[in-house]
């Protein structure tokens, strides 16, 4: 019963973070005056067009998946 409760336990974790996380390959926001402003998607689409993207649409949450990387 306790191996039930525990194997649940660690795939409710995995499950969990695997909705919570960014995408792997997802470009990063470059860490620029720019990027830093920006708050919301149309701040993103004021300079990336993404009409030519099959993968992306306007309604799409752009901070969801492109994180500001400080390294970059």
């Amino acid at each position: 019963m306790r191996y039930k409760i525990i194997i649940l336990a660690v795939v409710l974790f995995i499950v969990a973070g695997c909705i919570g996380r960014v995408p792997l390959y997802a470009p990063r926001r470059h860490d620029t005056k720019q990027h830093k402003v920006a708050k919301s998607t149309s701040d993103c689409l004021g300079c990336h067009d993404i009409n030519e993207r099959v993968d992306h649409n306007k309604e799409d949450d752009c901070f969801r998946c492109h994180k500001l990387c400080q390294e970059c």
